[in-house]
């Protein structure tokens, strides 16, 4: 397949957000690139470098001087292998979190990335698969079930199903608490799931994808606040019976177990994207509706959760920076059959109408 990455830039003054607020883009960005593993998350540095990581395809960079690797797969010094988050550390580095309890650091050096350090993290009697990464106030935070290590399968299947989800590390991978218990009915494979962490200047927000629940962690003090229970639109689809049941084989070299996944990831409304930006929360999900449009971005007020819009695209939101909203064309390119070629638009608001609900 080819793949032509086209980055449409924009500027923009800043404004207000009232109910009539909606996109505009311009300018672009293009390469040649094959894409066709599902993404696992996106971050834009200080630069302005969009920093995107697929499975099995490793992490891209894509600049005004072009499109090039991260990192190269391997064990080696500076090469990275079994990646599965990414996330901004300080405001220079990036962190590559790695399912073998490993994170890496990278600081950009001229037009590249250079490795700087290995942090170990410390699981005592747990396992984690962090689907969601944040490093805030000199300590990760890492999203995901924490699984129980033992050799008692009622214990095992006991923390499937009651897990905490936050783990807190101080900056050198050391642990500090875990936080954010979420109870469920039955065992899932929760560690397919996506989950996100965002925060403000008094928060840390953490969600995972099959609830509509923000979860609310104090920043200061580091102890778990309330949950929010966002309103469900009249086209929100809860997860299915059966989705993401631990009865289902699931084999990463077979055919009928990525198209289970596939029907997992969309069709319902799952999260895709968390976001905070100039006063307003924000998430998109599937609508699993085929009357409407592939995804819904829905805007919040910050602090009382009032929903003030819904902006409805085909496109999957990658990550917002400086006012700018950064979308996949098309799609996520593993689970979404109209994704064709690999292009990346970016958006700024504007206030030109008054609908609450509206296409991107």
């Amino acid at each position: 397949m080819r793949l032509s990455v086209l980055i449409l830039l924009i500027g923009f003054a800043t404004m207000s957000f009232p109910n009539g607020i909606h996109f505009q883009k311009i300018g672009q960005w293009e390469f040649d690139r094959l894409l066709h593993k599902d993404h696992l998350g996106s971050i834009i540095n200080q630069d302005g470098d969009l920093i995107g990581m697929f499975s099995g395809q490793g992490v891209m960079v894509a600049s005004k001087k072009g499109l090039f690797p991260f990192a190269q797969k391997g064990q080696g010094p500076g090469e990275i292998l079994n990646w599965i988050n990414i996330c901004t550390y300080q405001e220079d580095g990036v962190g590559i979190i790695e399912m073998n309890r490993k994170t890496q650091v990278f600081r950009k050096t001229g037009a590249r990335y250079q490795w700087v350090q290995n942090i170990w993290r410390e699981e005592r009697d747990c396992v984690q698969i962090p689907r969601a990464a944040l490093f805030l106030d000199n300590q990760w935070f890492l999203g995901g079930p924490i699984i129980r290590n033992t050799v008692d399968r009622a214990i095992e299947e006991k923390s499937w199903k009651s897990s905490r989800y936050v783990r807190i590390l101080d900056r050198l991978g050391h642990f500090v608490k875990e936080l954010v218990k979420i109870n469920r009915d039955r065992v899932y494979r929760t560690y397919l799931m996506d989950y996100f962490l965002v925060f403000d200047e008094n928060n840390i927000y953490f969600l995972a994808e099959d609830q509509l629940t923000v979860h609310i962690i104090k920043r200061n003090s580091l102890t778990y606040h309330k949950k929010i229970e966002l309103d469900h639109p009249d086209y929100y689809r809860g997860i299915p019976d059966g989705f993401y049941s631990s009865e289902r084989r699931i084999h990463p070299d077979c055919i009928e177990s990525r198209k289970l996944l596939a029907r997992w990831k969309t069709e319902y409304s799952a999260i895709t994207k968390v976001l905070i930006f100039d006063g307003h929360f924000g998430i998109q999900i599937r609508t699993a509706d085929k009357k409407l449009k592939r995804f819904a971005l829905i805007l919040y007020k910050s602090g009382t959760f009032r929903k003030v819009k819904e902006l409805f695209g085909n496109d999957l939101l990658l990550a917002v920076k400086s006012g700018k909203f950064y979308f996949l064309k098309g799609g996520d390119p593993a689970f979404d059959d109209e994704f064709e070629d690999f292009t990346i638009d970016i958006y700024g608001f504007t206030d030109k109408d008054d609908d609450q609900r509206r296409d991107i």
